[in-house]
């Protein structure tokens, strides 16, 4: 039995106890899941069962506690090229994990939990806590945003609320294809590092505010994160071991602090929501071609929804680049022997969510988003049929497309299409 399993068989064990010891009842699903890869039909990229149990219980009115705790069983990602490992395909981990207490002026949330914020959809440019997972992309939010350990507090100021947000590890974007470990250097080309992570130390830690208040009928919020880029930059990094020192090329996180704040505001069947953000980089010059620019980030959503059984969401976002220089980037780049790709000064995309609901026992949702310069897209489309309660079954499909190197062009490969039967109790 490997270590990650062993783990979680003790936390499995400890997760019964406190369920037993409060006398809370179990609630959660049973899903089975199948994967393909759209490019042929013989491809399977997931396969698998997970049982998902979940608990959670008021301790008087001044204390809570949450529980959710997945069961997976993955055929594919644990297979052995040599032999098969009967454990290895075997996961348990918390999908959120917390303990709630409240007061008149201040509420607490301390553990695994999911931090949302922003008012638009799929672009958002102040939702900076939680990390995406572009590997795991199917229907339900938590199998493409990953939880986070962290310490939240609700500051309730009159008609105000203040959030504060402490995230002690930094957890990157999970991006399928990144690979790790030291290669190449042959034909001229640089050495690759992998990817170098942030330091598990106390001033690394992510930190987050958020003032919401509601004027008129509009909601509005302004924010501040100060943490790490999400997605990974490129740099050269020497290493030494073993003798001689090389120069070559690594992913990392830079640090960023973002400036953002949002709106919303709804008008019989029709709302308008907006979202902007300004990325301040530690390259306030533009002179180093290893960090990411200064730059900002907008979105503008229009929603209608006719009847109570069918949406529409359009959105619009500008997202532009200050003091580029251009020349310099492509310099260090060429000394490297790496092609280079210029950033635009200026990128705007549209998206859509599309969701009709013609039955109580069948629905449809169709996500796009859509890059008008690097001509790069992203879908997500799926239908679900309920033939009975707490019974689902899901049908759809994730596409990625666009020329490699673009956003979502360098994961073209990773279209799927996906099945997905779930019972809930």
């Amino acid at each position: 039995m490997n270590r990650r399993l062993g783990f979680g068989v003790v936390v499995s064990v400890l997760f019964w106890q406190m369920v037993s010891f409060a006398q809370t009842p179990l609630s959660g699903y049973v899903k089975f899941y199948h994967h393909n890869r759209w490019e042929s039909s013989d491809a399977i990229s997931r396969t698998g069962t997970r049982m998902q149990l979940t608990v959670s219980q008021t301790l008087g009115d001044r204390a809570a506690f949450f529980g959710s705790l997945d069961f997976d069983v993955d055929e594919v990602r644990g297979r052995s090229r040599f032999q098969e490992d009967r454990g290895a395909n075997v996961e348990i981990y918390p999908v959120e994990m917390y303990i709630d207490l409240y007061s008149p002026w201040l509420d607490l949330r301390i553990g695994k939990q999911f931090i949302f914020w922003g008012k638009t959809e799929w672009i958002n440019p102040t939702d900076n806590i939680n990390p995406w997972d572009y590997a795991n992309i199917s229907a339900e939010i938590e199998d493409y945003r990953l939880a986070v350990n962290a310490i939240k507090a609700d500051l309730y100021l009159g008609q105000f609320t203040l959030e504060g947000v402490f995230v002690p590890v930094f957890t990157p974007d999970r991006i399928p294809g990144m690979g790790s470990g030291m290669h190449g250097g042959g034909d001229g080309m640089p050495r690759w590092f992998g990817t170098s992570l942030p330091e598990a130390k106390l001033h690394n830690g992510q930190i987050a505010f958020r003032l919401m208040h509601n004027l008129g009928g509009v909601d509005w919020s302004v924010s501040y994160y100060r943490g790490n880029q999400h997605q990974p930059q490129m740099r050269t990094a020497v290493r030494c071991i073993p003798d001689p020192c090389v120069l070559g090329l690594e992913q990392f996180y830079p640090k960023v602090q973002i400036f953002g704040g949002d709106f919303q505001k709804v008008f019989g069947r029709w709302g308008i929501r907006g979202e902007g953000a300004y990325t301040r980089t530690r390259d306030l010059s533009g002179t180093d071609p290893w960090l990411p620019n200064p730059h900002y980030q907008t979105v503008l959503a229009l929603d209608y929804t006719p009847t109570d059984d069918f949406g529409l969401v359009a959105q619009w976002v500008l997202e532009g680049w200050l003091k580029q220089h251009l020349e310099s980037d492509a310099l260090a780049w060429r000394q490297m022997h790496v092609p280079y790709s210029p950033e635009p000064r200026r990128r705007t995309s549209w998206s859509a969510r599309l969701h009709w609901e013609p039955a109580n026992y069948w629905s449809a949702q169709l996500i796009g988003v859509v890059n008008a310069d690097t001509h790069d897209r992203f879908a997500l489309a799926f239908v679900n049929y309920q033939p009975a309660d707490a019974l689902n079954i899901t049908v759809g499909g994730v596409f990625f497309g666009g020329r490699p190197g673009t956003p979502f062009g360098r994961m073209a490969d990773q279209d799927r299409l996906f099945l997905e039967l779930k019972a809930s109790f």
